[in-house]
C-alpha cells in the first residue's frame, strides 16, 4: 500500500487524536468506535467514495509497530485472525461487534452486528473489511476478492486484492461482507515490530532509533544519545522535533514495544517485564500500556492467547 495512504490514515488518526484517550497506537486509533471517528470516516466516504475508505483501511498495516496490529498479524490462521479481532472489540468495549462465519475453505463472511444499541455505519464495516484484506494478503492468500450482499440480491463484487472495484456508495447497507481467496503465495514478510518506516540514512528519527534498539535497556537520555549519534544536544532536539517527537519519546516506544513482545508471548509477571524493559514497576507499565493499546496487559494477554 502507497506510503500516500499510511500518510492519510496517520493524518485521520491524529485529527480524533483529542476526542480519544490518549492512545498512540495509530491502529487503535483508526479502528476506534468513537463518533468522531466514524464522522471523520463517514466524510472521507462522502468525499472519495466507499474506495478510499476501503484504501485507508487496507493501508493499515503498513503503518509502524502497533500493540493492534501485532496480535493480529502473528495470527497462525484465518480462523484465529477472526477470533482475536472478536476478543480485541470485547476488550475495547466497542458499542458494535463484528461477527464472523467462514465459508467454505476458502472465503470468509463478516457483519456487524448492534451491541449496546448501536451498529457501525456502512463505511467504517467498509474499512474494517479494508484491513481485514490486508492482514489476509500478509497471511499469503491470493487474489482476494471482497463481495458485499444486501438484504436481497446475490454477492455484489466491491474489490479485487487491492482495487476497488465497486460504486462508491451502496445503496443499501450490506447485510454481510464476503472475503474469498483462491490462490495461496508466500507469506509476505513480517513489519509487525517495525517501529519506522524505511528512509534515508541520515533521517534523524531512523538513526535515533538505531541508536537506542542496540542498546534498548541503557538509561538514555538527550545527552547520551547525542553522543551515539554524533551531534550536539541541540542539533538532536531540533532535528527530532521538526518530525514531531522527542529522545524520551522514542525511548519510550522502544521500550514498550519490546514489553508488548514479552506480554504476548510469555507469561512472566508484570513485575518482572516492567523491570526488565525500564518502567518503575509494574503499576507504570500497566498505566503506560493501557494508554498504548486501550486494555490493561491482562486483556492483552488474554486476546494474544485466543486460538
Amino acid at each position: 500500500m502507497s506510503q500516500n495512504v499510511s500518510l492519510q490514515l496517520l493524518h485521520l488518526a491524529q485529527r480524533v487524536r483529542a476526542h480519544v484517550a490518549r492512545a498512540p497506537d495509530p491502529a487503535l486509533q483508526a479502528l476506534s468506535p468513537a463518533a468522531p471517528l466514524r464522522a471523520l470516516v463517514a466524510e472521507r466516504a462522502r468525499v472519495g467514495g466507499l474506495g478510499a475508505v476501503f484504501a485507508l483501511g487496507d493501508g493499515l498495516d503498513a503503518l509502524t509497530f502497533s500493540p493492534t496490529l501485532y496480535l493480529l498479524e502473528s495470527a497462525a490462521s484465518v480462523a484465529q485472525l477472526a477470533h482475536r479481532w472478536s476478543a480485541l472489540e470485547r476488550a475495547w468495549g466497542v458499542r458494535h461487534q463484528t461477527r464472523f462465519a467462514p465459508d467454505g475453505a476458502g472465503a470468509l463472511q463478516l457483519a456487524a452486528q448492534p451491541y449496546a444499541g448501536a451498529l457501525a455505519p456502512a463505511s467504517q464495516t467498509v474499512m474494517i473489511t479494508g484491513v481485514l484484506a490486508a492482514l489476509l494478503r500478509r497471511m499469503g492468500h491470493g487474489e482476494l476478492v471482497v463481495a458485499a450482499r444486501a438484504a436481497r440480491g446475490p454477492w455484489r463484487e466491491l474489490a479485487c486484492d487491492a482495487h476497488w472495484l465497486g460504486p462508491a456508495s451502496l445503496a443499501e447497507p450490506p447485510v454481510a461482507l464476503r472475503l474469498a481467496w483462491s490462490r495461496r503465495t508466500a507469506p509476505a514478510p513480517s513489519a509487525r515490530q517495525t517501529l519506522h518506516p524505511p528512509s534515508a540514512a541520515d533521517d534523524p528519527v531512523a538513526t535515533t532509533l538505531a541508536a537506542i534498539v542496540r542498546e534498548p535497556h541503557a538509561p538514555w537520555t538527550s545527552q547520551g544519545l547525542a553522543h551515539a549519534t554524533r551531534q550536539s544536544v541541540r542539533t538532536l532536539q531540533r532535528r527530532l522535533a521538526a518530525h514531531g517527537t522527542t529522545a524520551s519519546a522514542l525511548a519510550r516506544r522502544v521500550r514498550m514495544r519490546d514489553a508488548t513482545v514479552a506480554i504476548a508471548g510469555s507469561l512472566r509477571p508484570l513485575t518482572e517485564i516492567a523491570h526488565a524493559y525500564g518502567f518503575s514497576d509494574a503499576a507504570h507499565l500497566a498505566r503506560e500500556f493501557r494508554a498504548a493499546s486501550g486494555m490493561p496487559p491482562s486483556a492483552y494477554r488474554a486476546v494474544a492467547r485466543t486460538r
